[in-house]
């Protein structure tokens, strides 16, 4: 059997040039599930590579698939439905299986009003995405498969939830040899977070199940093989749990020497490690070191379930800057509850901690948080705007669903001005401002023009 599995275009032209050069992980993870089994699987990572939408569909009706299967996050339904809709045009006996976190986190919705999607792959997808194909192509009876979503007699039928993958080193090596070279690789570390933060979707529950560091090595050892990126990704939700585990990975990184040839960075949160664990970070070859600190005040921290405070905030970033890594704060204005009051708390946190780079994004409630719920019942003095989908809104550009009750979105557009801008100059760190606005111009110029949207009409 044919397949071709797709990671879409991005929706805007600057945020691909910025994601070119990174391989998406579950493409390889999924094509290597079907290693062995007689199919033959086409990879199209159209971040990595820029394609366009054109791009994509010549390379599809080049190869004519069996079956072509989309990973789709929220941000990218709208040109899935396109790639879907243009699929069923060249040949409507193609199936279309849809995955990832937008279908994950709205099963029932997954292929209901969606003509184009004929099943939907819920939760982890190797084992699943396996036994479907392995079904299709041999045509039997899939709807005991746990896991996925599909249409039958115009009724929307959901199967048994598919479990957790225990021991992550059962899931197929991935051979990333299959995708063109990129810049940057995201190796897996672990699946899960035992956290409960209000904007977030844990995909992959709250159990913290990890790839043993023999596994994590042979990974790294493979990509080497076949290209020399400039960095590593070390993914997990929150790197560094369960502690013992990254003890052993950090020697075994300096046990085989690959803490002298490559570089990598990792996203944790405050107040979870000490001195001598972002020591033993740098040891392993970390250069950099990402923290959600999200909110500058105390009681958004408290209502958004974040479960760190500004003293241990504080501690954990000069720990890392002592141990000699690069830091990273990401920050969101649009908490539940938010005011003028905390926004600028949030402002003037991410100056004053003096960070290598922050992020300052604006709250969109995706699919599955309780900001969700919450914006769809009004509540934490959020307004809906119900008319504007949230599917292919992007969190930093584009049209916003999202309003609030006590803040206005202009108040918010200036305070990302000011904090970029202070970051820099109030710091005294005239060079790295002036690289940091070159390097972003094309993203700062949308930046600009939507903030002064939202100022002249007073949103």
């Amino acid at each position: 059997m044919k397949v071709c599995i797709i990671n879409p275009p991005y929706i805007t032209k600057s945020y691909s040039s910025a994601v070119m050069g990174t391989p998406l992980p579950c493409l390889v993870y999924l094509k290597g599930s079907l290693r062995n089994k007689n199919h033959h699987v086409d990879l199209i990572d159209a971040k990595l590579e820029g394609l366009s939408f054109e791009d994509v569909m010549g390379r599809v009706k080049s190869s004519m698939p069996d079956i072509v299967a989309i990973s789709v996050v929220t941000t990218d339904m709208p040109i899935a439905r396109d790639i879907a809709k243009a699929v069923k045009e060249i040949n409507p006996e193609v199936l279309v299986i849809v995955g990832g976190a937008h279908p994950t986190s709205t099963p029932q919705k997954a292929v209901s009003g969606e003509p184009n999607f004929d099943i939907a792959v819920i939760g982890e997808g190797e084992v699943t995405f396996a036994e479907l194909i392995d079904a299709l192509d041999q045509k039997k009876d899939y709807s005991k498969i746990d896991g996925i979503v599909y249409r039958k007699n115009n009724e929307v039928v959901l199967t048994q939830p598919r479990k957790y993958v225990e021991d992550l080193d059962e899931l197929p090596f991935p051979e990333w040899k299959n995708l063109p070279p990129g810049n940057m690789y995201y190796v897996q570390i672990s699946r899960g977070c035992p956290f409960q933060c209000s904007f977030c979707y844990r995909l992959f529950g709250q159990k913290v199940r990890v790839h043993s560091p023999a596994r994590i090595i042979r990974e790294i050892q493979s990509i080497l093989e076949y290209v020399q990126p400039e960095e590593f990704f070390f993914s997990a939700a929150t790197f560094g749990l369960p502690k013992d585990h990254s003890i052993e990975l950090f020697d075994a990184l300096i046990d085989s020497g690959l803490n002298k040839k490559i570089k990598w960075r990792a996203a944790t949160r405050p107040g979870l490690h000490d001195l001598d664990f972002f020591k033993k970070m740098k040891e392993a070859g970390c250069f950099s070191v990402g923290f959600g600190i999200e909110s500058g005040d105390e009681e958004i921290l408290k209502k958004t379930s974040k479960d760190s405070d500004l003293k241990g905030i504080e501690k954990s970033i000069n720990m890392a800057k002592a141990a000699g890594l690069e830091t990273v704060g990401f920050f969101i204005f649009g908490h539940p509850y938010e005011t003028k009051k905390t926004a600028l708390k949030t402002s003037n946190l991410a100056i004053k901690l003096n960070l290598s780079l922050v992020t300052m994004g604006i709250m969109t409630p995706w699919p599955g948080t309780n900001v969700f719920e919450m914006a769809h019942n009004e509540q934490g003095d959020y307004i809906l705007d119900k008319e504007q989908p949230i599917e292919g809104q992007h969190k930093h550009f584009g049209k916003r669903v999202l309003l609030f009750n006590n803040i206005k979105l202009s108040y918010i557009q200036w305070l990302r001005i000011r904090t970029y801008f202070l970051l820099y100059f109030k710091n005294k760190r005239f060079r790295e401002g002036i690289s940091f606005f070159a390097k972003y111009l094309e993203d700062g110029i949308l930046f600009l023009r939507e903030a002064a949207a939202d100022i002249i009409f007073r949103r």
